[in-house]
Order: structure tokens, then C-alpha cells, then sequence
């Protein structure tokens, strides 16, 4: 790890208003926390013009330093497209959002600056690229425990946070489409990082966990089947399942640790979306039930599933209205056949997750060693499956059946 980073001054930029007296850089997250990059704290002590000195608290989203993983999460594509998320995308729709009357986004942070290498006349990215963002941290948020997962109330914000999200992308998309297409969907990535054959080698013991059961039993066979599609010509274009009006671009990676939360009296306020890197496009409830399936504790999923389900609804629509969009083309039977549609791939999706989210801190290894394989990982923490993920696998698959989604 790096002791400071490298020409800090041009980072910055305009948000440096006089001279740098110090850095402080050191490890912002735990290993199992974030597998796609490096994050370092970095506190800056500054003097600016009138002589006064303040800190300057910002997160450095730097290059994974294992070039494996830079491999896994395509890294010379999503670096760029999170930087053009900032710098091109997100004013964009914010613009956009002041242009319709509404209530601006303010689910993001801010970026104090960006760069793809330390070599100025190199577009490409390398070990130098990073990303600098404001640290939310000092203002207050923070992620909740993830293996613990959400409660009512942080469910629901997050689901807010979320439904804005699409609504916005969603309403640029039909009424700007060209601007749209210009600002924000060419940062989008169509290619999943999920290896189907591989998968199907690690679900086994999950496999063995349901079948125990003799109702997720019968999602089994289900998902073996979607693999062997998933593996097949046939599904090669991922655009095809983009269906109109409900695609739009999807966060693909929304879970708790890429949601920030602010309580106030200990009642979440304020909700920040993370992690930008792996957006991609298509129709909207894929995220909604990952974050279900993913990061909500499974008491509370269980008896709430169904309201988690109808609120979001509820607010998509009320924020397309606050956008001018009519929405008599997103009727709550529409809404309901895009859940049946999308529920066995993000069932899919969810399985691979799952032990991820719930994987132990002594369970997974540091991603920034250079030793470091992901698939030996990955293989270690599906075959040590605690009761947490036993649970949920259980769960997740019941739900589903019993909405007659599989």
C-alpha cells in the first residue's frame, strides 16, 4: 500500500484553495468488504489562501493491485466508466433532474478529482489511476453490518435511494433519449463477471443445503437449468432481455456495503449510493430483488418481502411523476410480470452472492495480495457455508416458489 498518493495537488484541483501540508493515507476497509478496489483513507492537511489549515477527508478508490481480479471486474472498462459516472453522468442527470422541477439526487458523493494513470498523455488505465472521493464517513454515515443486514427502516431507505435512482435514469431515457444514449448509458457495461460453468461448481454445496429442504428443494433443477442456458448461444445477447419501458440503467452490485446510511435519533435519514463500476442496463426490479435477496435480514425479509415489493413500486411511480413522465405505461401489472421474468436469473445472481456477503472476516483473504487467486477464494468460502447462509439460501428459494416465479 501505497504510504501517500502521487501528485495529490493535480487531483484536487479547484477544491484546493492554497497548499498541502500532509497526507495521511492508510487502509479504509477490511479484507471480505470490497473485492473490486483498492480503498485507502486519505486525510489532507491543508492551509488554504486566508491562512487557515483544515482537513480534507476523501477516499481514494485506487486500481486492485492483484491483476486477477482486475481480470474478474474488467478493470480498464469500469475504472473509466466510474470516473465518467462522476465527472459526466451524474451532473447529467442532475441537471436533468433541475430542468423537470424535482428534487435533486443527493445519494452521491462528491468526487474532489480523478485519473486513469500518472502518466498525463496515457488514457489507458494502470496501477496509477485513481479515484477521489469525499470521505462521507466524517459527515456521519455509514455502512451497516453485513452479515447482519438491514432492518425495516434501513430497508426502506435504501429502497427510496434506489427507486430514485431508476426513476431518474429512467425518465432521462424517455423523454432525452439522445441525451441519454450521449451522457450516461455509454457508461454502462452489457457483459456479466458471473462464469455460469464455474458457478454451477460452486453452487454444489448450496445445492445440497435446499435439497434437504423439500420445498427449495424444487428451485434446484430450476437453476441447473438456467445455467446450462446461461451457457449457451442463446443467451450470448444480453441486450435482448432489455424490455421497454421498464429497462434502464441497474446498479448490478447494489448490496449493504455499497449503500451508506445517516440515522438521526437512531431512524435512518439520508441514504448514499457506492460504487459505480459495474453499472449496467436492463429492467429495473433486477436490483430490487438482489438487495432483497442480498442484504436484508432474513426475519425481516421474510414477514416484509411483499411491502419491500409494493413500496418500491410505490415509489418509482411517485418520483416519474415528480419527473413530467407518464406512467400509465408502467402499470402494477407490468411491474409484476418484470418480477416474474427477471426472478430465476437474479436467483442465480443472489446464490453467488450470498456467501460473499456473509463470508466471516477469518474466512477471506486480503484481494490485494499478488497471491491472491479468486477462484480459490471463492471456492473456500462456498464450501464453508455457515448457518447465516444456510438460511438464507432456504429462504430466498421459498419466497420465489411461492410467487410462482420459478
Amino acid at each position: 500500500m501505497a504510504s501517500e498518493i502521487p501528485k495529490l495537488e493535480d487531483l484536487l484541483g479547484s477544491h484546493l484553495q492554497g497548499e498541502i501540508l500532509s497526507q495521511n493515507v492508510s487502509r479504509l476497509t477490511a479484507p471480505g468488504e470490497n473485492y473490486g478496489s483498492l480503498m485507502l483513507n486519505v486525510d489532507i492537511k491543508v492551509r488554504n489562501h486566508d491562512g487557515k489549515e483544515e482537513i480534507i477527508h476523501a477516499v481514494a478508490k485506487c486500481v486492485p493491485p492483484n491483476k486477477k481480479m482486475q481480470e474478474v471486474f474488467n478493470t480498464p472498462l469500469t475504472f473509466i466508466n466510474e470516473i465518467g459516472w462522476y465527472q459526466e453522468a451524474i451532473p447529467a442527470l442532475k441537471a436533468f433532474e433541475r430542468e423537470q422541477g424535482a428534487k435533486v439526487a443527493d445519494y452521491y458523493t462528491e468526487i474532489f478529482g480523478a485519473r486513469t494513470s500518472l502518466d498525463d498523455n496515457k488514457k489507458e488505465v494502470d496501477d496509477g489511476g485513481v479515484l477521489l472521493l469525499e470521505n462521507l464517513m466524517h459527515k456521519g454515515f455509514k455502512n451497516a453490518n453485513r452479515i447482519l443486514g438491514f432492518n425495516e427502516f434501513q430497508t426502506k431507505i435504501a429502497i427510496q435511494g434506489l427507486a430514485s435512482f431508476h426513476a431518474s435514469t429512467l425518465a432521462l431515457k424517455l423523454l432525452k433519449p439522445k441525451e441519454f444514449e450521449n451522457k450516461v448509458k455509454k457508461f454502462v457495461r452489457i457483459e456479466t463477471i458471473l462464469d455460469p460453468e464455474f458457478s454451477l461448481e460452486l453452487f454444489e454445496p448450496a445445492f445440497k443445503i435446499m435439497e434437504n429442504d423439500p420445498e427449495s428443494a424444487k428451485a434446484v433443477p430450476k437453476i441447473r437449468a438456467l445455467v446450462q442456458y446461461l451457457k449457451s448461444e442463446a443467451s450470448a445477447d444480453q441486450t435482448s432481455q432489455c424490455r421497454e419501458p421498464w429497462a434502464t440503467v441497474l446498479h448490478t452490485d447494489f448490496w449493504v456495503n455499497n449503500i451508506m446510511l445517516k440515522e438521526e435519533n437512531n431512524v435512518p435519514s439520508k441514504v448514499i449510493i457506492l460504487d459505480l463500476q459495474t453499472c449496467g442496463f436492463g429492467s429495473s426490479v433486477q436490483d430490487l430483488l438482489f438487495l432483497l435477496g442480498t442484504s436484508v435480514q432474513t426475519n425481516v425479509a421474510k414477514e416484509l418481502f411483499d411491502c419491500f415489493i409494493d413500496f418500491y413500486y410505490k415509489e418509482l411511480i411517485a418520483n416519474l411523476k415528480n419527473l413530467k413522465v407518464s406512467t400509465k405505461q408502467f402499470s402494477y401489472e407490468s411491474f409484476q410480470k418484470e418480477l416474474k421474468l427477471e426472478a430465476l436469473p437474479q436467483l442465480f445472481h443472489i446464490m453467488f452472492f450470498i456467501p460473499i456477503v456473509l463470508a466471516h472476516k477469518d474466512n477471506v483473504k486480503d484481494v490485494t495480495d499478488e497471491d491472491f487467486d479468486p477462484r480459490n477464494d471463492l471456492f473456500r468460502i462456498f464450501q464453508n457455508i455457515t448457518q447465516e447462509q444456510k438460511e438464507k439460501y432456504v429462504y430466498i428459494a421459498k419466497i420465489f416458489l411461492n410467487h410462482n416465479w420459478l
